[in-house]
C-alpha cells in the first residue's frame, strides 16, 4: 500500500497542504484551520453571524507550483547563448536570435561572478539595483534581515523599494 505524506508549505502564495506520494507532489489544497488556530473574524448583523470558511486562501500561482515543478519546459540546467563570450565578444545585437548551449553550474556561477565584478568596475557598485519585495523565495522570515540583503549589501548595491 502506497503511503501519502501530508506536508505543509507557507510561502508567498499562502499556506497550503502538499500531498506527496513516492517523492512526487500529487495534490495541493488550501490549509484547513482547526480550533488550535487563531479565531476568524466575525460580523454580527441583523441577527445573523458572518465569518469566513476555516481554511486559507491561495493565490492562483500557488496552485500552479505542481505544474511548474513537473513541466517538461522547466529549465533544469544553466544555459548560455552560443555567441556570448563573457571574456570577449558579447554579441548583444543577437539576443533572442542565437541559440543556447548547456553549461555547468560552476561555469554559470563564474559568469555571474565575473559580470558583477565587471559592472562594479566599469560603472560602480550603485549600478547594481535590487527591487525586492516581501514575497521573495529565499525562504527567510524577516526578509529585511535575510541572506539576500546581506549578499546585496556586500556588493554595495542600490536599493529600490
Amino acid at each position: 500500500m502506497e503511503q501519502t505524506e501530508k506536508l505543509t508549505n507557507s510561502t508567498s502564495g499562502g499556506p497550503v497542504f502538499v500531498y506527496v506520494r513516492d517523492g512526487k507532489i500529487i495534490r495541493m489544497t488550501p490549509m484547513d484551520l482547526d480550533a488550535s488556530d487563531a479565531p476568524s473574524w466575525v460580523i454580527h448583523a441583523r441577527g445573523r453571524r458572518f465569518s469566513p470558511a476555516r481554511k486559507t486562501t491561495l493565490s492562483p500561482y500557488s496552485f500552479a507550483w505542481r505544474s511548474m515543478v513537473y513541466s517538461p519546459k522547466r529549465l533544469l540546467h544553466p544555459l548560455k547563448r552560443v555567441d556570448f563570450d563573457p571574456d570577449g565578444e558579447r554579441n548583444c545585437a543577437k539576443r533572442g536570435e542565437s541559440g543556447y548551449e548547456r553549461i555547468s553550474w560552476d561555469e554559470a556561477a563564474d559568469i555571474v561572478t565575473s559580470e558583477i565584478k565587471r559592472i562594479k568596475r566599469e560603472y560602480g557598485p550603485a549600478a547594481i539595483l535590487s527591487t525586492p519585495g516581501s514575497h521573495h523565495l529565499w525562504g527567510n522570515v524577516g526578509y529585511r534581515h535575510s541572506t539576500y540583503f546581506r549578499f546585496m549589501n556586500l556588493m554595495g548595491y542600490t536599493y529600490a523599494d
